[in-house]
């Protein structure tokens, strides 16, 4: 069975800027077939309309594959996408259970929203949930690993002091405290009992769903410096 990753989804397209999600696209497509499905809400403006993307892929999939199936995270537009390369306008329902169609000559197999091996810390940002001290956490760790200018972001975007690092074993380290407490007192998060935290955390979180943080790479390729 062959795999044609796609969609990317919807919130993701909407956030990542036209010329990352086309490197990606190039980078993928020599290992399996990819294309972007663009959506018409996007913050971006891209050189592919929804409707020719979706004519694209209907021929890729019936050009290189019997059997093709749709993955991604819950609530993406699987469905929808497949009600779509099917010309059905039909209102769509979750999946939640393994679903055959057929497309012209093309098995597509319908599957539930899956989630990646590992949880991505935007996750809970992109699925629309609530931001928390963890995800935060998370993603300043994740933001470390990538480099400095990367790191740097969050002291940039809250004009904040240099952002301690995270050392691991170390208790007395927190740089996830230390960057909700300026981002609350910055922002009026501060009430009888201190600084509001989640509040915070909820700041950040949709800075970063709203791209104003990045926390995307370019692939093997072309990856920056």
């Amino acid at each position: 069975m062959e795999l044609v990753p796609t969609p990317f989804g919807r919130i993701d397209i909407e956030i990542v800027p036209p010329e990352v999600l086309q490197a990606w696209t190039e980078y993928l497509s020599s290992i399996f077939p990819t294309i972007s499905v663009l959506n018409s809400e996007s913050l971006h403006q891209h050189s592919l309309t929804p409707s020719k993307s979706l004519s694209i892929l209907k021929s890729k999939i019936q050009e290189t594959s019997k059997t093709a199936t749709l993955l991604g995270l819950p609530q993406v537009g699987k469905t929808s996408l497949l009600n779509d390369l099917r010309n059905r306008q039909v209102q769509s329902k979750p999946t939640s259970v393994l679903r055959a169609y057929q497309l012209d000559n093309t098995e597509v197999i319908d599957t539930p929203g899956t989630f990646p091996p590992k949880l991505n810390p935007l996750l809970p940002f992109l699925l629309g949930m609530k931001a928390s001290q963890e995800n935060i956490t998370a993603l300043i760790n994740v933001l470390d690993v990538m480099g400095d200018k990367w790191y740097k972001q969050l002291e940039e975007v809250y004009e904040m002091p240099a952002l301690v690092r995270p050392m691991k074993g170390n208790r007395f380290i927190n740089p996830t405290k230390d960057l909700l407490v300026h981002v609350a007192r910055k922002f009026g998060r501060v009430g009888r009992q201190g600084p509001n935290l989640e509040g915070a955390a909820e700041i950040v979180g949709s800075d970063c769903a709203s791209g104003k943080i990045k926390w995307w790479t370019l692939p093997p390729k072309t990856a920056e410096s």
